[in-house]
């Protein structure tokens, strides 16, 4: 197989590399799948703002890309990352992360002042990649955030949790002095589907249960801890101002 390095990052330039992505989208989420981003809406969003950025071979084959929209939100610019694919066999090489950071620098350009999207918080995985490798910031717990899709990967439902990349400043990353609590998930939860539908479910209803009813609670997750059968979200709820201030 080919090094990474022979892989190319850039922007999508032609109709036959936006196709490419419509393929991809098929191959990674199935035929079946209902929520296709066609390719004129592609083209179009990227024309007024919007990001389609690819990874290719030297044979010019995509083998990923990532994709979303830009607009204004509670009065700045932000970038919300609608889909990031990458095709089976070069998935944990570091591609999703090169295109992450891609789409950061076009974002940036734009004047965006962060980047948002969404992940599934069973997927030991992407928590890892999202809050440890990225740094990104939990805003809330979305459940069935985009409904049914006929993807085969959405069989228990589409809970998310949407975070935030912060892409001007610094970000202060002391995490709040106060309760501490932690949420565990399986380290595979795609292996428990296959062997259990049923207990997979029950995974999504405690994960929706604890962790959402903790960040609803005014947690906060400062971590997550990736290791042996069991992945764990670590949050943090600050203590009470004595003086009785509020933010704001």
């Amino acid at each position: 197989m080919a090094s990474d390095s022979a892989v190319e990052i850039r922007p999508l330039v032609t109709r036959s590399e936006y196709e490419g992505c419509v393929a991809l989208q098929r191959e990674v989420w199935g035929a079946a799948y209902s929520e296709i981003v066609p390719v004129t809406v592609m083209e179009i969003a990227v024309r007024v703002g919007g990001i389609c950025i690819g990874a290719f071979r030297e044979s010019g084959k995509l083998v990923g890309f990532v994709f979303g929209v830009t607009g204004p939100r509670a009065g700045a610019l932000t970038h919300w990352s609608h889909m990031l694919a990458v095709r089976e066999e070069w998935r944990g090489r570091g591609l999703g992360a090169r295109l992450k950071l891609a789409q950061r620098e076009s974002a940036a350009a734009l004047g965006a002042r962060s980047i948002q999207w969404t992940f599934d918080p069973l997927v030991s995985r992407n928590a890892h990649f999202n809050l440890n490798r990225l740094g990104v910031s939990v805003v809330r717990y979305a459940p069935d955030m985009y409904g049914p899709s006929g993807s085969e990967l959405h069989r228990l439902g589409t809970d998310r949790l949407v975070v935030r990349w912060d892409l001007a400043g610094e970000v202060d990353a002391t995490a709040p002095a106060g309760d501490s609590a932690e949420v565990a998930i399986p380290s595979d939860i795609d292996a428990v589907q296959r062997r259990d539908l049923d207990e997979a479910l029950a995974w999504r209803a405690a994960n929706r249960r604890e962790l959402g009813g903790l960040l609803e609670d005014g947690y906060q997750v400062v971590g997550f801890d990736r290791g042996g059968d069991f992945g764990r979200y670590l949050l943090v709820r600050a203590a009470p101002d004595p003086a009785g201030r509020t933010d704001g």
